[in-house]
């Protein structure tokens, strides 16, 4: 399960990974892109990945860069179905 909290706390995103994970070497995408539901990287196109592009390859209009991803927490994952506590700042262009 990954979930994403806005700046008050407030879950603005809840994703269950689990229900599509029959490719470990496959990303997650939405589909229509950006607003769309989940689902495997390949059910859309004929690629596994498009890191920081949309699925067809296309860049993302520059509302949509990110800059910089940092994610920071602390401890591991050390027992099935364990959980992490981690903080998510991204940064977008000026």
């Amino acid at each position: 399960m990954i979930g994403v909290k806005d700046n008050s706390g407030t879950w603005a995103l809840i994703f269950d990974s689990d229900a599509l994970s029959n490719n470990p070497n496959e990303s997650y995408t939405r589909f229509p892109e950006i607003t769309g539901g989940f689902l495997q990287h390949g059910d859309t196109t004929g690629v596994l990945f498009s890191p920081g592009t949309m699925t067809d390859g296309m860049p993302f209009a520059p509302a949509f860069v990110v800059e910089q991803v940092i994610v920071s927490g602390s401890g591991t994952i050390d027992t099935p179905g364990g959980t992490s506590q981690l903080s998510v700042d991204v940064l977008r262009p000026l």
